[in-house]
């Protein structure tokens, strides 16, 4: 799922022309997987089923759940309605005791993730992508000599605005 738009990263960073349209498009795609790997959750809206070993809480990879579609869960292949679902972080907790733990004995379906992407996302988005569009041609350099000076660089990897943007969305959940 990109997290944002070729015409809203050229608006953001000031770039013009088109002839890098393909090029933006890309590194959207790679910046937005690179952010839900660090989010460590599905962003995309989409049915899923997953499975669980089990606990009084399970943490669901994608979310915000919708509450208007068909929420399933089973342990042991029988359906069970003794949950309690909260539908904007995904968190499933068991009404009565904890379901065995034997390897994926809880399946549960469901349809979770952002119908439109946040603001404060697809600005996150915005800013690592410009970053690497900027960085394009020094990657892996620390230093860059100018002629009014030289600057020093930081390593590749999400900015710390960035990661300060997407820390309040990180799931711990999942290991």
């Amino acid at each position: 799922m990109q997290l944002t738009d070729v015409d809203t990263l050229k608006l953001y960073g000031s770039i013009g022309g088109d002839k890098d349209d393909d090029l933006l498009d890309m590194l959207i795609t790679q910046v937005s997987a690179q952010i839900q790997g660090y989010l460590n959750r599905d962003l995309k809206p989409a049915e899923r089923t997953e499975y669980f070993d089990g606990g009084s809480q399970i943490y669901l990879r994608a979310y915000p759940v919708d509450g208007s579609e068909s929420i399933t869960i089973k342990i042991h292949g029988v359906e069970t309605v003794d949950y309690y679902i909260d539908l904007k972080t995904g968190i499933v907790t068991f009404l009565s005791s904890a379901p065995s733990c034997y390897p994926n004995s809880i399946e549960i379906t469901y349809t979770g993730g952002y119908v439109s992407v946040p603001d404060d996302l697809q600005l996150s988005c915005c800013m690592q992508t410009n970053f690497v569009y900027r960085r394009r041609k020094d990657e892996g350099s620390t230093n860059i000599n100018m002629e009014s000076g030289s600057i020093q660089t930081q390593p590749s990897g999400l900015l710390e605005g960035v990661k300060e943007i997407l820390d309040s969305y990180r799931s711990l959940g999942h290991g």
